[in-house]
């Protein structure tokens, strides 16, 4: 199949939701020690839970894991996705495959590539290949910020510029919450530049594409299983800001593989509805679009 054209990219909701409309007419370590490796919320917490909950230089804990990672620490990454549409008799499924991996380069920096990025199914070819880098310029016990950019790049020569600047909060060794605010520019072969409130890379995103103000908030809830939500407010495309507003709602759940107290994988699954409440001219809260995803992250001290 050919690809679509770019606009597909950010408005596919739109035409799905559209269609939709017409279709339903009539018809254990020293936390002191480790703090400075594991970032700001290690800092916190009870002695020896704490202790045990950091381990060595990278948390076991998933609320407790920094912005950035440790120098040195190769995190390769693994993610398929399912998509799904479905309007009476109408349906879509789309299959998004992404391979990339990230590497903590110095203590606040960390650089990440996806060369691999592959959509297929009812819409293939879709796929955004991304290289980017995190830096983090504030910490503290609870808060960290940092900026962020990423270029993205699909088969159909389409250029994404996404910047922005990421911040996550912790509660202790409890719960984590990472939002932020990231602006894109989507910049299409032969077509109009779109402007818009967006991430790219997202693993449970529709072609890789989520909000530009996530709202993800995790609960350890012991120190090898983490569960949470995440929302936001997204907007595809600041020319057409009446008609291409959208909010996910999902939940993820995630396991730690450890080994010396230290994690060496974390394996998630999430579910989520991508378009749940939206401007695209048809119903303004829909469960007609719905992705399932399935993810894992090694981490790997060389």
């Amino acid at each position: 199949m050919r690809p679509l054209p770019f606009s597909a990219t950010f408005l596919v909701g739109t035409l799905l939701l559209a269609t939709t409309a017409s279709a339903q007419e009539p018809p254990a370590a020293d936390p002191a020690a480790t703090a400075p490796d594991v970032g700001p919320a290690a800092a916190e917490g009870s002695g020896d839970a704490e202790g045990d909950a950091t381990g060595g230089a990278y948390p076991m804990r998933y609320a407790l894991r920094p912005m950035t990672l440790p120098p040195m620490m190769l995190s390769p990454q693994l993610g398929f996705s399912i998509t799904n549409a479905s309007f009476g008799p109408i349906s879509a499924t789309i299959m998004n495959l992404r391979l990339g991996a990230e590497f903590g380069v110095i203590e606040n920096l960390t650089v990440e590539a996806t060369p691999l990025a592959v959509s297929f199914g009812d819409a293939d070819g879709y796929g955004i290949g991304t290289l980017g880098a995190t830096y983090r310029f504030y910490e503290s016990d609870v808060v960290e910020a940092g900026a962020r950019l990423r270029l993205g790049l699909n088969d159909g020569v389409d250029l994404f510029v996404n910047a922005g600047v990421p911040v996550r909060i912790h509660g202790d060794d409890l719960v984590r919450v990472d939002t932020g605010l990231f602006f894109n520019l989507a910049v299409p072969n032969g077509g109009d530049a779109a402007p818009g409130i967006a991430t790219i890379g997202t693993p449970d995103g529709l072609f890789s594409i989520g909000p530009g103000i996530p709202i993800d908030a995790s609960f350890s809830i012991i120190d090898n299983f983490y569960a949470g939500l995440n929302t936001g407010f997204g907007l595809g495309d600041f020319t057409e800001a009446g008609d291409t507003i959208f909010v996910p709602l999902g939940f993820h759940v995630g396991g730690t593989v450890p080994m010396d107290e230290e994690p060496v994988a974390d394996i998630s699954a999430g579910f989520s509805f991508p378009f749940f409440a939206n401007s695209f001219g048809g119903d303004a809260i829909t469960a007609d679009i719905w992705t399932l995803s399935l993810n894992a992250k090694g981490y790997f001290q060389l």
